[in-house]
Formats: structure tokens, sequence, C-alpha cells
């Protein structure tokens, strides 16, 4: 494929950041139950205030965390879907019938209807794609 060309992206932050997002909060999700967990084996028979104030912090920070990881998912599935509307993914073993993009340029590194990419593939059209986007910025 040497005939590139970029989509039109939908309004909103792109599905990938989102999806990238999220799974740093599931990291930090699984870090703060660790967290809370050590608190809560390690704590004194007798806590005092300080014992106290450390676990009530863990534990809303794993409530905070769970909204915001809850708000990221929500996030991705309306973007993935008005993405999968405007007729384009990112996503490189699902939706054959649609154009699959480099994430990073919205450049198509494969047409629709075609088969699916290797890794090896992906990754060079990817930087194929990176590359002609460089020589052809988008116009203001």
């Amino acid at each position: 494929m040497t005939d590139f060309r970029r989509v039109v992206r939908v309004s909103g932050p792109p599905s990938f950041r989102l999806s990238r997002i999220g799974l740093w909060l599931i990291g930090v999700f699984v870090l703060s139950c660790f967290s809370t967990a050590v608190a809560v084996v390690s704590r004194p028979s007798q806590p005092d205030a300080a014992a106290t104030v450390v676990f009530f912090s863990l534990l809303g920070s794993i409530f905070v965390v769970a909204v915001l990881l809850v708000a990221a998912i929500a996030g991705y599935q309306v973007q993935a879907a008005r993405e999968r509307n405007q007729g384009y993914t990112w996503q490189s073993d699902q939706f054959r019938n649609l154009d699959q993009i480099d994430p990073a340029s919205y450049v198509v590194i494969r047409p629709a209807g075609d088969e699916y990419l290797s890794e090896v593939e992906r990754k060079s059209r990817q930087m194929q794609a990176r590359a002609w986007a460089a020589k052809n910025p988008v116009a203001p």
C-alpha cells in the first residue's frame, strides 16, 4: 500500500488515548488495592489517628480511581462507536469492514475489506504512514 490518506477525525479525545488512560488507571487501581491490603494487614491492634487517616485515604483513593476508570471506559465506548460510525478504527484485529488507521497520524494503514495485518506489517505500515504524514501536514 503506497497511497496513504487521512481519515476525518471525530471530535473529542481519540478512543486510542482513552484506552491507554484506562490501562494506566487499571494499574493505579491495582496498586491502590495492594497498598490498602498492606495497610490493613500491617495495622497495629490499637490503631492511632495516623493509621486511621492512612487507611481511609487509601480507601478513598480506590474509590476515586474506580470512578475515573468507569468514566474512561464509558468515554472509550462512546468514542470508539463514533469512530466506527465514521468508518475507521485503530484496532488491528477487529472490524475488517472498517479502515484501520495509525492512531498517531490518522492515516489509513489497511483499507476496509483487506486482510488483517500481521504485527510486522502493521508496524511497518505505521512507520510509513507517519513518514507520509510528516511530509503531508494537515491543512489548517
